[in-house]
């Protein structure tokens, strides 16, 4: 246990602390959800849990505003065909 007003306790705050222009967000989360994290950190080659909420931010960003343009996703097959992906849990438009 880290003394109160110690220096320790002075330092570990500092660590604590967002860098300037970022903030801190705490969640709570399913074990289910923790472990798909997990698992995108390696497909991510990400460093940490935070590298993969960003990247996943980043990709819902991309696909938000693909769809927004009225465009559609498609994924290609290794059969040849193109499958269109659907996201019912994104609405965008009117």
């Amino acid at each position: 246990m880290v003394a109160k007003g110690s220096s320790a306790q002075q330092a570990q705050s500092k660590q604590n602390k967002p860098e300037p222009g970022y903030r801190t967000v705490q969640m709570n989360l399913r074990p289910e959800s923790l472990f798909q994290i997990q698992k995108l950190l390696g497909a991510f080659n990400a460093v940490n849990r935070t590298d993969v909420v960003k990247q996943s931010l980043n990709i819902a960003e991309f696909i938000v505003d693909e769809l927004a343009k009225g465009d559609k996703i498609l994924i290609g097959r290794n059969d040849g065909t193109k499958t269109e992906v659907i996201f019912p849990g994104i609405k965008v438009g009117k």
